[in-house]
């Protein structure tokens, strides 16, 4: 849910809190994390596709219903400020911008504050990371905001020695 001071905001948009992200990685098993920013937030799911590519070219896609089971927790924020996944052998860092190459950034942010968080590297050991095992993707184009999602290998990570730290949210 979006913060009440940046006033109305659109759910077909995607943003900070959410709303149309159009990230296939999106599903069934995975561990959404969105902000929280009010008390007593609101959460509803829509815009179920079959099929749609990344970027979202035209605003068009194969859409479907959506079936299913959400539980929802709330847990500590680990500091990023846009939604992510978490899956086995898998983060997803996203990002929301006008710019493009701003949206870029902000997802690399996220992307680097996630693997120091969640899998205990350093700063640069992250940046190495995904730039071996990170995979850049655009997940937005036909609206006013630019969405940017990063797609992580995490496994070899999960299969070292690492001491992982315990899991934490967005609240």
């Amino acid at each position: 849910m979006p913060d009440p001071r940046d006033g109305r905001l659109s759910s077909l948009v995607p943003g900070y809190f959410g709303g149309n992200m159009d990230i296939p990685l999106f599903g069934a098993g995975a561990r959404i994390y969105l902000p929280v920013s009010v008390e007593g937030a609101g959460f509803s799911v829509g815009d179920g596709h079959a099929l749609q590519g990344d970027g979202e070219i035209c605003g068009t896609a194969v859409e479907t219903a959506l079936t299913g089971q959400f539980c929802l927790e709330l847990a500590e924020n680990c500091g990023v400020t846009f939604p992510f996944m978490r899956a086995p052998g898998r983060m997803v860092a996203t990002a929301v911008c006008e710019n493009l190459d701003k949206a870029i950034s902000m997802a690399l942010e996220q992307a680097l504050l996630l693997l120091t968080h969640y899998c205990n590297l350093s700063r640069k050991e992250a940046y190495r990371h995904l730039s071996l095992l990170g995979d850049v993707r655009i997940s937005q184009l036909v609206n006013k905001a630019k969405g940017v999602y990063i797609n992580i290998d995490t496994s070899p990570l999960e299969n070292s020695s690492a001491k992982q730290r315990p899991s934490a949210a967005l609240a």
